[in-house]
């Protein structure tokens, strides 16, 4: 470290102090400073004004609690930067040249003893880059206002799946594929669900459609008149991410909902004491309200015995299968169905 970024980490230490020694003066008005310092050397580590910028965004979700100090190389050499700073070209490009895949991860019918469905989960590969993970790029396309045409890739991908494999040779009843707000919040958007479904010749009960529990705070009149609509259409719809917001059974109520997804968070702690008597009285309530359960998230052997113990409808995570590439989710599926592997594939 030379002396012009020792003295600058002097000068960056010594801000600290004195907005800590200020801290206490706000404290008794319930406000509460934490201030975090980055060092960016120009032009060494950035020289362009938009990387800053991009970088100056990013900061405030890096780090820890007990850190205050960070230097711009650091940071840079983190693995997500470079795409996050790319990721406007990275989601253009994936649309305009079909970089997106649909990946599909089977969901065990906990009573049949089989996998009746799979979840459709889409994934982006891009040529310079690589696999990004959904964690930053459905993000970063929902604020770029890009989330539209990737969902339309979605929905499409997965009519065409449906239409091109026999489900029912498959054992599959459904698949399940997930709405963004900006979908739902499209006039129109049933009518457009049916013309896409008319023309690649499926059922509509081959269509489970999934929203989240997050999307209830942006819940418009608009929305749901969607939601039934499609209800009345024959489509069937899911709530992903139970126990992650603010849901009540009258929110639950007022929605065209057949099945409730417990999101995984509920699973990590449902071997504590709490945790097994909340997962335990959900998957009650959830039965006196005559919805099913799909409990996500789940890697174990004790988790699923447990789960079953409680008479849960269906179980998805790691534990029976990652999500997997189309051809691989056939090949798994077909073996399970009792399908040899020249029997999967297109209906013709």
């Amino acid at each position: 470290m030379d002396d012009a970024e020792l003295d600058l980490n002097r000068l960056s230490r010594d801000f600290v102090d004195a907005m800590s020694g200020r801290v206490g003066d706000y404290s008794d008005m319930g406000i509460r400073f934490e201030p975090k310092i980055c060092l960016i050397r120009c032009p060494e580590d950035l020289t362009e004004l938009k990387d800053i910028v991009n970088l100056g965004h990013r900061f405030p979700r890096i780090g820890r609690p007990d850190r205050v100090i960070y230097n711009a190389s650091e940071i840079l050499k983190s693995g997500n930067f470079e795409i996050e700073n790319h990721m406007e070209e990275i989601l253009n490009r994936a649309i305009t040249e079909n970089r997106l895949e649909m990946y599909y991860q089977p969901i065990y019918d906990v009573k049949a003893g089989r996998f009746r469905s799979a979840e459709a989960l889409v994934r982006l590969n891009d040529t310079q880059y690589g696999m990004v993970p959904p964690g930053l790029f459905i993000p970063a396309a929902e604020a770029m206002g890009l989330v539209l045409p990737i969902g339309e890739i979605v929905m499409e991908s997965v009519f065409r799946f449906i239409a091109e494999h026999d489900l029912d040779a498959l054992g599959l009843d459904y698949i399940e594929i997930n709405l963004s707000v900006a979908q739902c919040m499209r006039r129109g958007f049933p009518d457009a669900v049916e013309r896409l479904r008319q023309r690649y010749g499926i059922r509509p009960g081959q269509v489970n459609l999934e929203i989240t529990e997050t999307m209830f705070d942006n819940m418009g009149d608009v929305v749901e008149k969607n939601l039934w609509a499609l209800y009345d259409k024959g489509y069937r719809f899911s709530l992903d991410d139970y126990g992650t917001g603010y849901s009540n059974i009258r929110r639950l109520s007022r929605l065209p909902l057949s099945l409730i997804k417990i999101d995984k968070s509920l699973v990590d702690v449902m071997f504590t004491p709490h945790g097994e008597v909340i997962m335990r009285n959900t998957v009650r309530m959830m039965q006196g309200i005559e919805k099913e359960l799909v409990i996500e998230g789940v890697e174990t052997e004790a988790a699923v015995n447990a789960l079953a113990g409680m008479s849960c409808d269906f179980i998805q995570g790691y534990y029976y299968s990652k999500p997997l590439p189309e051809k691989a989710f056939l090949e798994f599926i077909g073996e399970r169905a009792g399908i040899r592997e020249e029997g999967i594939g297109n209906r013709e």
